[in-house]
């Protein structure tokens, strides 16, 4: 276990490199390879090129429960990036990162300013801030794999295309039971965008709103392909969860709302659990307690 302590006045415990980047694998911050590193405070910051984390060996565990994780770039999870690990963030802030695009980086890159989780990674959040990161998708997380926040705050990220918040691709899964989404945006789903075979569950107190898009879909945007996104109400929604919901059907790369009468985004609220919005809503949306 290698531990991050700041407690000086001068805040010098830093792991910072200004070194240009070679390939889009190189990493100049803190790479895992196994066992356990815990982030009390301190700052992994500056790593230009290379990402400020990044895990590669099944087991690792990365616990930051203070401190701050910012400045770095890279092609994907330029503050994070989680592969075959598990990140566990009960505070702190991963704030000001930047995906860059890098030709020889898989899909050019520029995904996942703040987080990028894939192969085996598992990110969960119990509290802390991930602010202020640009990406094309997935400004704030970008998630391949599974994403579960219990807590916390994801907020003033900007994507330029998918995902301010949250972006969820491939057979990737979130799950949120509680934590705020909120003053993200994008073109499409400024809070959260689910890809067509992403999935969503959402159940306590989640709170998904005032996120802004440029395009269409300020919250969540749930974008129906031919297999299709799904968000499922795993359980109750306690006092004070708030989701905004709109769905998207993308054809040759455009997306288009289903149908005219969906000109306006579902919200999902406390007192609307199991409502039935429009007569194909189960084709998206369904309970695993319709009662």
């Amino acid at each position: 276990t290698l531990t991050l302590d700041d407690t000086s006045d001068t805040k010098t415990g830093k792991v910072t490199s200004s070194e240009p980047m070679s390939n889009y694998h190189e990493i100049h911050g803190v790479c895992m390879r196994g066992g356990t590193f815990v982030m009390n405070n301190g700052e992994i910051s500056g790593n230009k090129g290379g990402v400020g984390f990044y895990s590669w060996t099944d087991g690792c565990t990365f616990i930051m429960n203070g401190g701050s994780i910012t400045g770095n770039t890279a092609p994907q999870g330029a503050g994070v990036y989680v592969r075959m690990a598990t990140f566990i963030m009960n505070g702190g802030s991963i704030t000001g990162n930047t995906a860059i695009y890098d030709p020889d980086s898989p899909g050019g890159g520029n995904e996942g300013g703040g987080v990028f989780v894939t192969y085996e990674g598992h990110f969960i959040m119990n509290g802390g801030t991930i602010s202020g990161n640009t990406a094309r998708d997935g400004a704030g997380l970008y998630c391949e794999v599974k994403f579960t926040m219990n807590g916390g705050t994801i907020t003033g990220n900007a994507s330029t295309n998918r995902g301010g918040g949250v972006f969820v691709n491939g057979s990737g899964t979130f799950v949120m039971e509680d934590g705020t989404i909120t003053g993200n945006k994008a073109a499409y789903g400024g809070g959260v965008f689910l890809s067509t075979t992403g999935s969503m569950t959402a159940s306590g107190t989640p709170v998904v709103s005032d996120n802004k898009s440029n395009a269409s879909g300020s919250d969540i945007t749930n974008n129906v392909g031919t297999v299709g996104a799904r968000i499922t109400l795993g359980g109750e929604l306690t006092d004070g969860a708030n989701i905004g919901v709109s769905v998207y059907q993308s054809s040759s790369g455009v997306f288009n709302w289903i149908e005219p009468t969906l000109t306006s985004a579902v919200r999902f609220t406390t007192a609307e659990a199991n409502t039935s919005y429009y007569a194909d809503s189960s084709q998206y949306f369904f309970s695993d307690n319709p009662n």
